[in-house]
């Protein structure tokens, strides 16, 4: 993934040497990526703000704690 595409790659490479070795940044932030895709399109679709919250309460209190 390329650096535009993820501009927090620094912070995910500390996660990933704090964390689970098998955790790489670069993987990671593809997965973060497409986790807030996936919301964008529940948002639109229920036209409903919870998964906003819902991806905001795991990736900080969970994938980047």
């Amino acid at each position: 993934m390329s650096t535009a595409l993820c501009p927090r790659c620094g912070r995910l490479q500390t996660v990933s040497k704090n964390g689970d070795q098998e955790r790489h940044a670069k993987s990671l932030a593809g997965f973060i990526l497409s986790a807030w895709q996936g919301t964008l399109l529940r948002v639109r679709a229920t036209r409903d703000r919870e998964p906003l919250k819902e991806f905001q309460r795991m990736l900080f209190n969970v994938l980047l704690k």
